[in-house]
C-alpha cells in the first residue's frame, strides 16, 4: 500500500509527474495534426524522441530543486502548489532557453499549450490524491501515527509545523536519535535510529519523517 508522505509515495509522484508531462506532450502532438518531418514534433522542430526524454527530465529536476518531493515541506496544500508553480516556472524558463540557444523556432501556441496542460495536470492529480487520502482517513476513523528521525531543531520544527495544521487524527509517536544527550534529556526520544523497525512495529507507525542533518550517517 502506498501511503501519503511516504518514500513510496514520493517515487510514485515522480513517475506520475513524468507520465503527466509526456502525456501533455503527446496530446499536443495529437492536436497539431501536421505530419512529422524527419521524426520531429509537429509544433517543435526537435526530434520527437529527444523531446519526450529531455522535457520531463528537465521539469522533474526543476520540481526537485523547488522541494516538491520533500514531504516535510509539502504538508500544506498551499506550500505544495507554490513549489509546483515555482518549479514549473523554472522549467518553462529552462526549456525556452534551450530552444532559443539551440536556434529552434517552435510554435508559440503549441509550446504554451503544452506548458499549460502539464502544469494543470500536475496540480490536478495532487488534488485527487489529497481528496482520496482525506476520504480514506475519514472512512477508517482511525489515528495515523508518525515518527521523526532526528530530535534536533529540524525535527522539532517539523513537529511544530504538523501541529499547526490541526489534524486530530495525525498523532506524534516520538523521535529516534543517536545522540545519548537527547535521549537522556527528552522523553519524546524513544531510542536510537537502529531501533526503527522495532519502534515501527510497537508503536504501529504509519509514516516516518527524516529530519537528520546532512552529515548524519
Amino acid at each position: 500500500m502506498v501511503q501519503r508522505f511516504s518514500t513510496n509515495f514520493t517515487i510514485l509522484a515522480i513517475l506520475l509527474d513524468m507520465v503527466v508531462i509526456d502525456g501533455s506532450l503527446a496530446l499536443i502532438k495529437q492536436y497539431y495534426k501536421q505530419p512529422f518531418l524527419g521524426g520531429q514534433l509537429p509544433f517543435l522542430p526537435v526530434a520527437a524522441e529527444t523531446a519526450f526524454l529531455v522535457f520531463p527530465l528537465l521539469w522533474l529536476l526543476a520540481l526537485f530543486f523547488n522541494s516538491v518531493y520533500d514531504n516535510s515541506k509539502t504538508l500544506k496544500v498551499i506550500d505544495e502548489f507554490t513549489f509546483i508553480t515555482l518549479g514549473s516556472s523554472a522549467a518553462l524558463a529552462g526549456l525556452a532557453g534551450i530552444l532559443f540557444l539551440g536556434g529552434y523556432q517552435p510554435s508559440r501556441s503549441g509550446f504554451l499549450l503544452f506548458i499549460f496542460l502539464a502544469y494543470s495536470f500536475l496540480l490536478l492529480w495532487r488534488v485527487v490524491a489529497r481528496t482520496l487520502y482525506k476520504s480514506q482517513q475519514h472512512l477508517r476513523g482511525t489515528e495515523t501515527h508518525y515518527l521523526v528521525l532526528g530530535a534536533g531543531p529540524v525535527g522539532r520544527h517539523l513537529v511544530e509545523e504538523i501541529n499547526r495544521l490541526d489534524l486530530p487524527s495525525f498523532v506524534f509517536c516520538g523521535f529516534l536519535d543517536d545522540s545519548e544527550e537527547k535521549r537522556a534529556s527528552f522523553a519524546e526520544v524513544l531510542g536510537n535510529i537502529d531501533q526503527l523497525p522495532l519502534v515501527i512495529r510497537d508503536k504501529r507507525v504509519d509514516h516516518v519523517f527524516i529530519a537528520l542533518p546532512r552529515y548524519a550517517n
